[in-house]
């Protein structure tokens, strides 16, 4: 599914961040206005502000669901949380990254990409062959035109790229990957993972 994710929008996922790992699972107070949610007037426990779908298999490949959910955390009358708030994580569904800006206007989305080429993309992601790297970009580049963003300044997508020793962390990679993000820059936010793995040097 969706590699790892964080709110593309103008917000941080500080605390308070969830990942929402099925369909429904972030289930936060009712919102109490702009001065903050109904739990927080109360004393309660700190209210979820930021949610991410990803970890729970390909979110866009559940579209409808997915899309249900992320109407129902952003409904005012429910939980009143802003479409930038919202993330959703993909390897990179073509078809559904173009329809997703104007089902869903103002939710960032989040491409799992950890490789600035088809062959290395493939390589790490298998999945990554349904969908050669010119027209996955050419999907991000019609959502990041279509999206609207919480301010001006906000990024309405990010992408995610694990480093993996040996793998796809080598300067020619880091040179692709600038060449390849760069005519985007002003719309996109880059995250950069270290390989999880405890092969790192401290």
């Amino acid at each position: 599914g969706g590699g790892g994710g964080g709110s593309a929008g103008s917000e941080g996922a500080g605390a308070g961040a969830a990942t929402a790992g099925g369909v429904g699972a972030a289930a936060v107070g009712k919102r109490g206005g702009r001065g903050g949610t109904a739990t927080e007037a109360a004393g309660g426990p700190t209210p979820v502000r930021n949610v991410v779908f990803m970890g729970m298999g390909e979110p866009l490949n559940n579209y409808r669901a997915v899309t249900s959910a992320v109407r129902l955390l952003t409904d005012a009358s429910l939980f009143g949380l802003r479409a930038s708030s919202v993330t959703v994580s993909t390897v990179g569904v073509v078809p559904r990254m173009r329809s997703f800006a104007a089902d869903l206007p103002g939710v960032s989305l989040a491409l799992s990409l950890h490789a600035p080429t088809q062959h290395k993309r493939e390589a790490i992601m298998p999945a990554a062959r349904a969908y050669p790297l010119p027209r996955l970009m050419g999907a991000l580049e019609a959502h990041m035109a279509a999206a609207r963003p919480h301010t001006p300044t906000s990024r309405v997508a990010m992408v995610e790229y694990i480093m993996l020793r040996d793998v796809n962390d080598a300067a020619e990679d880091a040179d692709a990957l600038a060449a390849l993000l760069s005519p985007h820059a002003h719309k996109l936010m880059a995250g950069l993972l270290r390989d999880p793995l405890p092969t790192w040097p401290s």
